[in-house]
């Protein structure tokens, strides 16, 4: 099963620009994006890389595939800490 994983995170993580890492770190760190109607946030939000949630309010968070993948790349990525 975590070989399955893996290969899943790695897929996804390999598509991703310098710009959907921003994005990500800054929804990670905040639970929302700077701009929710942003096309490459959106693209993001459609793609499942971001889940949105609803229970007062909406709020959002990366998928918790790439969550580790990007605490790996952290020093190259704002909002995710390299050492978490």
């Amino acid at each position: 099963m975590q070989e399955a994983l893996d290969s899943l995170r790695n897929e996804m993580a390999i598509t991703l620009s310098k710009e959907d890492r921003k994005i990500l770190g800054e929804t990670y760190s905040s639970y929302h994006p700077d701009d929710p109607k942003q096309d490459a946030f959106l693209s993001l939000l459609h793609n499942l890389y971001v889940i949105e949630y609803r229970n007062n309010e909406s709020w959002y968070d990366v998928n918790p595939l790439l969550i580790d993948q990007l605490n790996i790349e952290g020093a190259d990525v704002v909002g995710f800490d390299h050492d978490v």
